[in-house]
């Protein structure tokens, strides 16, 4: 008797939790369709950010509509319903028919001007987007090849692509219906409750919400991947607009839980579109085929709609090319170590100096001998673990989940692993110095895929820095030099430390932690100043580096001019 009440209370929370989700699905979706409080300024800390896109919003109400009461059915029918304006206009390659308001409250602004009447701004507005939306189409079917979206039959008056302008809570959404999954967009009239703001946010809107169109209408709508449909739009946004960078807003979910499933982050797809950038970025400079990378985009579409699993589609995709999915994404993992100061644009994304900084999923403290630190990781994930050494430099772990399978069979089989530092070499352990070495085990080291970057550099091989008898600059001067850098040997388990004194051995400047100096040999940092920060005399002085037993002393010459 207790069994099957237990049974009844657990089936009530259940159906009570399911309808307070849908409740606060209705209420989400009811609330992108009013008037939301203008947003002049947003950071990329911004909590609630914009709802950059109402497209899995759409998505999960159509495939739980039969759960709504009535009340809430009928009024999203309302809602979801095309919207009636007071007239409309085709674009110039007679692809779109723009539908807006020419008076009232709903008129559309993407320009201020106060030289320019509200007809002038009205028409520049729906001209511009008019030009968004055909440069759109003509990237993404004529230039990258995707299927264009199937018409919609005289919906909206005739066959062409609607897009209607109207207040909305974010940028816009994708709706689509009938048998083919014919879509319409909406857009917001104003776009000002935004990042970006008026026709820069109007351009990524038009790229982000007609790939949405050509996606439903041409490969899947299938609700449980909703992560490619937003990873594939907001990449489009990049690859159509360059120029604009709203993407950058959302990133953020992505570096600070890099360890989610690629499937499965906070952002909810638009903050993975970065892994779609890697590919073409990557490829465009190793390949002759500038679109190698978007074709491998395209490709994963295609598969997915023939074998309906997203994250298999896109190691097929890979797979075809003789590339290994395991191999590439621990290699995003290194391009996303790299950005904000670290960035190289050269080597790694080419807008890095503008991506947040990756977090790891911990920090370790390392203190000699062997330490193994036992981490737990997510299906398709990239895992960051940060070893601070006894010398106070950074190991910095990515170790590669690429359990692609357990994803595809509806799972997440997460895989433990040892990475063990330690002080003497083994068998399969990597050196990283002669006095450090790491490894990662797992029962299941197939699917694990590492690499490890020490003081900023990729390991691939142990990090023996050469040693130097002399400080340079010499002399050093205060109006030519900003660093002085001094001889050291660097140790992974003693600290070192940097004295300066007088030819009469005064001390004049310590530190307990210099800062080492970039070089393929081991060398302190000095900026010439005393404790208190203040410039010292023209003349000699004497210099001592201690790093556990070795010590190294010199001469260095300083000109204060």
């Amino acid at each position: 008797m207790k069994k099957i009440v237990t049974v009844i209370f657990v089936l009530s929370v259940s159906l009570n939790s399911f309808a307070q989700n849908l409740d606060s699905l209705y209420q989400h979706y009811i609330s992108l369709h009013q008037k939301n409080t203008n947003i002049k300024e947003l950071s990329l800390q911004t909590v609630n950010a914009p709802v950059k896109c109402g497209f899995g919003t759409v998505m999960e109400i159509k495939a739980n509509f039969d759960q709504f009461t009535v009340e809430q059915q009928q009024s999203l029918r309302k809602v979801m319903s095309r919207p009636g304006k007071q007239t409309s206009i085709v674009s110039p390659s007679g692809y779109f028919r723009i539908h807006f308001d020419t008076t009232g409250t709903e008129i559309p602004i993407y320009f201020s001007d106060p030289g320019k009447t509200e007809k002038e701004l009205i028409d520049m507005s729906i001209d511009s987007l008019a030009v968004a939306l055909d440069y759109s189409y003509n990237y993404e079917v004529n230039i990258l090849g995707y299927l264009k979206p199937p018409s919609d039959g005289t919906d909206g008056g005739d066959g062409k692509y609607d897009v209607y302008v109207e207040p909305y809570g974010g940028y816009g959404e994708t709706r689509w219906d009938g048998p083919d999954n014919a879509a319409y967009m909406v857009i917001d009239n104003r776009l000002d409750n935004t990042y970006e703001k008026g026709i820069r946010a109007a351009k990524v809107t038009a790229a982000h919400e007609f790939h949405h169109g050509i996606q439903v209408g041409n490969y899947s709508d299938d609700i449980s991947q909703l992560f490619i449909f937003e990873m594939t739009s907001t990449s489009m946004e990049e690859f159509v607009y360059d120029e604009v960078n709203d993407y950058y807003n959302y990133l953020s979910d992505y570096f600070r839980h890099p360890e989610q499933r690629l499937d499965n982050t906070a952002g909810g797809g638009y903050d993975i579109c970065i892994w779609n950038i890697f590919l073409v970025e990557k490829f465009n400079r190793e390949k002759d085929d500038a679109m190698f990378g978007q074709k491998l985009i395209r490709r994963a579409w295609e598969i997915f709609k023939e074998k309906g699993s997203a994250i298999k589609a896109i190691e097929d995709a890979l797979a075809e090319e003789g590339l290994s999915f395991k191999e590439l994404f621990n290699e995003f993992g290194i391009w996303c170590y790299y950005t904000g100061i670290k960035s190289d644009p050269e080597i790694y994304f080419e807008e890095g100096i503008n991506y947040p900084v990756i977090k790891p999923i911990n920090t370790y403290s390392y203190i000699g001998n062997k330490q193994t630190y036992k981490i737990n990781s997510n299906a398709v994930s990239n895992n960051f673990i940060r070893v601070v050494t006894q010398s106070g430099d950074t190991l910095m772990s990515i170790v590669t989940n690429s359990d692609v399978i357990s994803i595809a069979n509806g799972s997440n089989n997460r895989i433990a692993f040892d990475l063990t530092l330690n002080s003497s070499g083994s068998d399969g352990a990597v050196s990283i110095t002669n006095e450090l070495y790491v490894s990662v085990s797992s029962t299941d080291n197939s699917l694990l895929k590492s690499n490890y970057i020490f003081r900023d550099n990729i390991v691939d091989g142990p990090a023996n820095s050469e040693e130097i008898g002399y400080a340079f600059p010499q002399p050093f001067s205060y109006a030519n030099n900003e660093n002085v850098f001094i001889p050291a040997i660097s140790s992974i388990t003693d600290k070192t430390e940097l004295k300066i004194y007088t030819v009469s051995m005064n001390l004049v400047y310590s530190d307990d932690s210099p800062e080492f100096g970039s070089f393929d040999f081991d060398v302190v940092k000095w900026n010439g100043k005393n404790n208190d920060g203040k410039k010292l005399a023209t003349g000699v002085y004497i210099y001592v580096t201690k790093s556990g037993d070795n010590i190294k002393t010199g001469k260095l010459v300083i000109y204060n001019d």
